[in-house]
């Protein structure tokens, strides 16, 4: 049987399609990333929150040291008006440390 060359379209340029492009990339398997965007990142002031599960695969990609090198652990979760005003002011890591205790623990806080 012949083997079949083939190449992978990624549609758009987001965490995912990131991530999908660069489990390819070290498949060997030829990509190309499609993003309407001509600035893919663009800083508009709000945070990402990765859960443990994208950790997981962050980790099985080999970039979880280079993320946690530019993250920072979230003691609470806030919910915030137009203005700036909190609406909302809960605790959250400790949740994530009770249920996902491996995991979390390389989070810096």
């Amino acid at each position: 049987m012949t083997a079949h060359k083939f190449s992978v379209i990624i549609a758009g340029a987001g965490p995912v399609g990131l991530s999908a492009a660069h489990a390819l990339r070290l498949a060997n398997i030829d990509f190309l990333v499609l993003e309407k965007r001509q600035i893919v990142v663009i800083d508009v002031g709000a945070s990402i929150a990765v859960g443990p599960a994208s950790l997981r695969v962050i980790h099985q990609l080999g970039l979880l040291g280079s993320l946690l090198e530019v993250s920072h652990r979230s003691e609470r979760k806030k919910a915030l008006t137009i203005d700036g005003r909190i609406v909302k002011d809960t605790p959250f890591y400790h949740h994530l440390k009770e249920k996902y205790d491996s995991i979390v623990n390389h989070l810096k806080g």
